[in-house]
């Protein structure tokens, strides 16, 4: 009868094999994130650092992954009729949900333009740029982004509604009907008025050693799990 509990008691072992094949990749995979994480941090505090590089329409940017959180600054005109908002998602200031806003600013005598991240606004002010967009000339101060790529569950953008999910590059040119740049200005904090600029910080939240550290320890503990069980743990008494 023990020896029947016993056999009950024991993980199959193709089971354990397989959870342990996933809790080692799930930790090695947090080891990439926080290699990748550290490098962007260092990425951030070296080009945060630098002198703003002032932007010129006319001009054809190369190898722009180089030039990602540089401040810059840009002087044009805005649209108040090309507006595009991005979902904030649980973002919130004093309590309410809104969007950040992207608009193309006119910068150059040919009519060209770069896009911009002119920042946050709630939602009451949606779709009344006419309360919110800066008027005539104006110099934004920001920093240089790039588009990014979905997440493995970031529902679809909705242009048809003027509702974006994530910062797709491509579909904000074809939207606007705008040839731009492959990067955008975000525009910095300056005060409380909308929309609410966000500056560029390298406190990145970078928990993925922690989390590497709990992978590989309930690999490293299943493991000893099914040696104790299966009488492979070298320092067992025998009763």
């Amino acid at each position: 009868m023990v020896a029947n509990q016993k056999r009950y008691r024991m993980l199959p072992l193709p089971l354990v094999a397989v959870a342990t094949v996933v809790l080692l990749a799930l930790g090695s995979w947090q080891v990439q994130r926080l290699q990748w994480k550290t490098a962007a941090i260092e990425t951030i505090k070296k080009h945060s650092a630098e002198e703003p590089l002032t932007l010129d329409c006319d001009k054809v940017y190369q190898d722009v992954g180089s030039m990602q959180f540089r401040p810059a600054r840009v002087t044009g005109v805005f649209n108040p009729q090309q507006v595009l908002y991005l979902y904030a998602g649980p973002y919130k200031f004093k309590g309410q949900q809104g969007y950040r806003v992207f608009s193309p600013i006119t910068c150059s005598a040919q009519g060209l333009k770069l896009l911009v991240d002119l920042g946050w606004v709630p939602t009451e002010l949606r779709n009344k740029p006419e309360e919110f967009m800066p008027k005539g000339e104006v110099t934004i101060t920001g920093s240089i982004m790039l588009g990014e790529s979905p997440r493995l569950f970031t529902p679809n953008n909705r242009p048809d509604k003027n509702l974006w999910l994530w910062i797709d590059m491509q579909a904000f040119r074809k939207e606007l009907g705008q040839e731009l740049p492959e990067f955008f200005v975000m525009r910095s904090f300056v005060d409380n008025n909308y929309p609410l600029g966000k500056n560029v910080t390298p406190k990145l939240r970078n928990d993925h050693l922690g989390y590497a550290i709990t992978w590989y320890g309930l690999a490293l503990a299943l493991i000893l799990l099914v040696c104790y069980q299966r009488s492979w743990w070298p320092f067992q008494r025998n009763t």
